[in-house]
């Protein structure tokens, strides 16, 4: 019995913090900042006493990550929790370009926020609320944050238009803060807004021995990040769940054994299960010499999307797609794919990601016009062969395979 039990025991050491729910995460923050030519000097200063206010008043471990729009949208820092890092990324802001891609920086951070799951996330957004020469709608980019339970809190500076700021906000749940806020207020209405995240148990994979059934698992909350309405975080439940159903995983593991008592004739050992707990908690594999035939590391394939100029002044040049933001093509020297061509306009189109992980060219009215395999297209969705035609130009839209461990 007392070998049993100290089998029990051991038991419980291992699948205790495969069960225990994680600890609460810090939040996590985009902080877009309009850094166009429609601010002024005046509007620059409000909107760095903003961030900088916003930055000292969070509590310490929270994330930052940075992004400035003017132009086009970028990410300027990614998140970070180092103070002095976020404070000299925001102090680099000042003004440049001639245009505001707002609707563009809202999509690109929500879509970077959303990729880091178990968070309390959102966005702090500053800015007047103009947007001009955007490949994206502002619908696009609500429409990410809604589905994906990022709040946007936006602080108006300069000449503000508050319809827009309010729409932005109402859209993605979160709050138009005006344009008196101090950073410190911010900072409380952000963390109060935010929407919690529930502990998300990680389970181990139990594997019953003959004779038993394999237990249930725990169904899983439908997605990261959304709170079951009404629920209440109860911050000792998941160790004591994680304890008690690891207890239980051991009791039907080992009962054959227990239910015999020291009399009875001598137990079968029950078959050896060939796993073994990995670095992750609650995984099992297999140990190297019980695999059918030797393994190496698998070579991953990827694809890159790449723009092949076929005819053109550039004929032969080849441009990156990016994966995580708009990629730019036009005359100017500004643009990702700058092109020598003189029929093409300064900003003539963009391609830019899709959720589902494809890609579209959306035309910025430009003088000529963007065709598709010869058809004129406002916004199109791409795919990999078609060829795009921007004045004199043409540009083959490639997946190109990438290799790598």
């Amino acid at each position: 019995m007392k070998r049993a039990l100290g089998r029990i025991l051991s038991t419980l050491v291992v699948l205790g913090p495969a069960f225990a729910a994680p600890a609460a995460e810090t939040p996590l923050i985009a902080l877009v900042l309009d850094t166009s030519g429609s601010l002024s000097a005046a509007d620059v200063a409000r909107r760095q006493e903003i961030a900088a206010g916003l930055l000292a008043a969070l509590p310490a471990g929270s994330e930052i990550a940075v992004f400035n729009f003017d132009d086009e949208s970028r990410l300027v820092l990614p998140r970070s929790a180092d103070r002095a890092k976020v404070m000299a990324a925001i102090e680099a802001q000042g003004r440049a370009g001639r245009f505001t891609a707002l609707h563009d920086a809202l999509y690109d951070a929500t879509r970077y926020v959303s990729e880091v799951p178990g968070r309390r996330r959102g966005i702090v957004l500053v800015t007047d609320g103009k947007d001009e020469n955007s490949a994206l709608r502002l619908e696009d980019g609500a429409a990410l944050a809604r589905d994906g339970h990022v709040p946007v809190f936006s602080i108006g500076v300069g000449k503000v238009q508050d319809r827009v700021l309010r729409r932005i906000s109402k859209l993605t749940g979160g709050r138009y803060l005006g344009t008196d806020a101090d950073g410190p207020q911010v900072a409380q209405q952000v963390l109060d807004g935010l929407p919690a995240v529930q502990p998300v148990p990680v389970r181990a994979e139990a594997v019953a021995p003959a004779g038993l059934a394999a237990v249930p698992a725990a169904p899983q909350p439908a997605a990261a990040g959304a709170a079951a309405p009404g629920a209440t975080t109860w911050s000792w439940l998941g160790p004591v769940l994680g304890v008690l159903a690891g207890l239980g995983v051991a009791l039907l593991v080992l009962w054959p054994q227990l239910g015999r008592g020291a009399a009875a004739a001598p137990a079968v050992a029950a078959p050896a299960v060939a796993a073994e707990v990995a670095d992750e908690p609650g995984t099992l594999v297999m140990r190297m010499e019980d695999l059918p035939e030797p393994t190496d590391r698998t070579m991953v394939i990827t694809m890159k999307p790449l723009l092949h100029v076929t005819k053109g002044p550039d004929k032969g040049r080849l441009f990156e797609v990016s994966l995580d933001a708009a990629t730019s093509l036009g005359r100017a020297e500004g643009n990702d794919a700058a092109l020598g061509d003189r029929t093409v306009s300064s900003q003539h189109c963009r391609i830019r990601p899709l959720p589902d992980a494809g890609f579209e060219v959306i035309d910025l009215q430009s003088t000529n016009g963007t065709f598709v395999n010869d058809r004129r297209v406002s916004r199109q969705r791409l795919a990999a062969g078609d060829v795009i035609k921007v004045g004199e130009t043409l540009i083959s839209f490639r997946m190109d395979h990438m290799k790598g461990d």
